[in-house]
């Protein structure tokens, strides 16, 4: 039920163009190009997928486009492995607890966690499949299946490039349980496969360091600076640990368990680098459930729960009935009120149905070997080609490559004049077929709506562009068309009649500002 209810969320949201270029536009486009045989070089983000994260996962992933050669495919693979996390859930609670109907219950409540829910709608991320493969682990590593739990751990270690973190972690724990050889092997193993991702991720990135580290640059100007004063200012930590921002965070990770898997601090151990990589990141995202990076803490959350609940068991089976009781209530008490399917909050406005027809009739225009440039809202239904570009990009550099410059755009905190004559050169020597803009949504592509009235402006008064169609809502300009034929589309739009720059600027005000 909920990978069916899931799968047909994601698909409205995906039909209603509520996900975007980031973070399914840049996978989509990421996985086609690698079931093509293409090298991954991304033109959504502007870089090779390798240099922004390590997720060779997504070679085994591209198959599916073999079969279904859509972005839907990937958000069915997603629901579905989220959804299957509840298997090892229920077998890890039956091995720990000996009750079958025990082991449902707690099936249930990870299928009504909202962190895992949101994070099945929020897009699609290759490292969703950690969720899964972390429960695997662990279930195999407890019934000593060292085969599976091995392979299961590999399989994790191919989603990103903390995964690594997670499994010297892991390797930690098994010292702690006295599985020594084991956890030999494990922290040998997350310390490996750290440095290879970290390595392949700077030769894709042109010999540069992962740029992600700026989000704690608070804290110092490299990875080393960052770690030593993290080590000497534990005062300055524990008051960034406590803002309001995190405590609500750390509130809904765990209120959904009743907050019982603090007593059992050993599986927590595991997830604290994972927790402290969100309580202390700059990136206000990393703060809220309603994103994915929670994915690597959820197995823990609910690993822990069920090991405290054995003790709670173990130490009185009323006070244990009782919890459970109260844990489901609670659990279906925060799913209607907080969980994606009951809320009616988004992080991108979902279009209405008239926009989504005006979507649809523009898009079938753009031939499917052309060049695009088109924000963000677009991205993922155009993705399959070899050049798709997140607008402004490639005319204005704007989150374009992997540097701490495009993290600062994205976060609001630099952004680059606009400058009409460099503008004029871009425009000139780029080799986009056409451009798909809906200026009432403009915010995200320059950060700076003035900013993108600038960059917009420049284009429809370039006569290399003409518009070939405008909807109430949205604006397609193909290379090489009629420029003063879409000029007068567009003044009409607006009930005026005369092409001149005046007009010309009114007109798209008025389409900024419905």
């Amino acid at each position: 039920m909920y990978i069916i209810l899931f799968i047909n969320h994601s698909f409205f949201l995906y039909n209603h163009f509520a996900l975007t270029a980031f973070d399914l536009g840049i996978f989509d486009q990421s996985v086609w190009l690698i079931s093509h045989g293409h090298l991954p070089f991304d033109t959504v983000r502007g870089l090779n997928i390798f240099a922004d994260h390590f997720s060779p996962i997504l070679y085994l992933i591209a198959p599916l486009y073999w079969i279904w050669d859509d972005p839907k495919a990937l958000l069915v693979f997603q629901s579905i492995v989220l959804g299957m996390g509840a298997l090892p859930v229920y077998l890890i609670a039956k091995n720990e607890i000996k009750s079958q109907w025990i082991a449902v219950l707690f099936s249930v409540c990870y299928l009504l966690y909202p962190a895992l829910e949101w994070t099945n709608t929020f897009d699609y991320h290759p490292e969703t499949l950690g969720t899964l493969f972390i429960l695997l682990s662990y279930y195999f590593i407890k019934k000593n299946n060292t085969r599976w739990y091995f392979i299961s751990l590999t399989i994790f270690a191919l989603t990103k490039e903390t995964a690594g973190i997670v499994i010297i972690s892991i390797g930690i724990y098994l010292f702690i349980i006295r599985k020594y050889k084991s956890g030999c092997i494990t922290i040998s193993f997350g310390l490996i496969i750290t440095t290879v991702a970290l390595s392949i991720m700077k030769y894709y990135n042109n010999g540069i360091p992962s740029p992600y580290y700026f989000l704690y640059s608070q804290y110092g100007g490299s990875p080393l600076l960052i770690f030593r004063y993290i080590m000497f200012h534990p005062f300055r930590i524990l008051h960034d640990l406590l803002t309001s921002d995190n405590i609500v965070f750390i509130f809904q990770l765990f209120s959904p368990v009743l907050f019982i898997s603090f007593l059992a601090p050993e599986i927590l151990l595991i997830t604290i680098p994972n927790i402290l990589e969100c309580l202390l990141s700059s990136r206000v995202q990393m703060h809220d459930i309603m994103f994915h990076y929670t994915v690597f803490i959820t197995p823990f959350v609910f690993i822990s729960a069920i090991v405290a609940f054995r003790r709670i068991k173990d130490w009185s089976n009323n006070i244990a009935a009782c919890f459970l009781a109260l844990e489901l209530l609670v659990a279906a008490s925060i799913y209607f009120t907080t969980g994606p399917l009951m809320s009616s909050k988004h992080l991108v406005q979902p279009f209405d149905n008239i926009q989504v027809a005006d979507a649809n009739s523009v898009i079938k225009l753009i031939p499917p070997y052309a060049s695009v440039s088109a924000q963000r809202e677009f991205v993922p239904h155009i993705a399959h080609r070899l050049r798709i570009y997140t607008f402004p990009n490639p005319f204005y550099s704007f989150c374009w490559g992997g540097t701490i410059i495009a993290l600062k755009e994205e976060a609001g905190l630099y952004s680059p004049p606009c400058n009409s004559v460099e503008l004029d050169s871009a425009i000139m020597f780029s080799k986009v077929d056409y451009i798909l803009l809906i200026p009432k949504n403009s915010e995200f592509s320059t950060g700076d709506n003035n900013k993108y009235f600038c960059i917009v402006y420049n284009i429809l008064k370039n006569p290399l562009y003409g518009i070939v169609r405008i909807t109430p809502n949205i604006i397609l300009l193909k290379r090489n068309s009629n420029h003063k034929l879409g000029l007068q589309s567009l003044i009409k739009s607006a009930g005026m009649k005369r092409i001149n720059e005046l007009n010309i600027k009114i007109s798209l005000y008025r389409m900024m500002t419905k």
